[in-house]
């Protein structure tokens, strides 16, 4: 009996040092998979967009490369082409984006800045037409007045706003 129990409190003894090994192994995986993440975390949004456009050009690629001919000057010509149809737009959004804001900027250094007034077919738009129509009548009489009166209102949704546009650019600086 006594070498029984002795045989059990070994056995018990080498099942918690398995455990504890297990335990570290798993806190390790876990710590290097975090770590991971946190390295991949900037490129998840170009990542998402490579697989969307890969997807939704996969067969158009497929048919152009799989006619007769030499298949790797068709595969270049098709993602330079697939390239030009992606660089172009993205340029004319980028210009529209850079000409607008130094539009904006030069108006306000120049004490200038002046929103226009709603065309009445704002009202008409469904569901935010009547409130839009009224709130952007609002800033165009007092512009300074209504960001005094929407202060925290104009902060939060004016950083997620400028937090987004800088997102953009900046994958599509990254994309390019």
């Amino acid at each position: 009996m006594w070498l029984r129990l002795r045989r059990v409190t070994a056995d018990n003894e080498k099942m918690k040092d398995i455990s504890v090994n297990n335990v570290l192994r798993i806190a390790v995986l876990f710590l290097v998979l975090g770590w991971c993440f946190y390295i991949i975390r900037p490129f998840i949004i170009i990542i998402i967009w490579a697989v969307i456009i890969g997807v939704a050009l996969f067969p158009l690629f497929k048919k152009f490369v799989g006619s007769s001919g030499n298949k790797k000057i068709k595969t270049a010509l098709f993602t330079l082409v697939a390239t030009i149809v992606i660089l172009i737009p993205s340029y004319f959004i980028v210009d529209s984006i850079v000409v607008a804001t130094s539009k904006i900027v030069n108006q306000i250094r120049s004490d200038s800045f002046d929103i226009p007034e709603p065309d009445q077919k704002v009202k008409t738009w469904p569901l935010i037409g009547e409130q839009l129509y009224d709130e952007w009548i609002d800033i165009n009489e007092d512009f300074e007045k209504y960001v005094v009166e929407h202060k925290d209102l104009v902060l939060e949704y004016g950083a997620k706003v400028f937090s987004g546009i800088t997102g953009f650019v900046g994958t599509l600086i990254v994309f390019l």
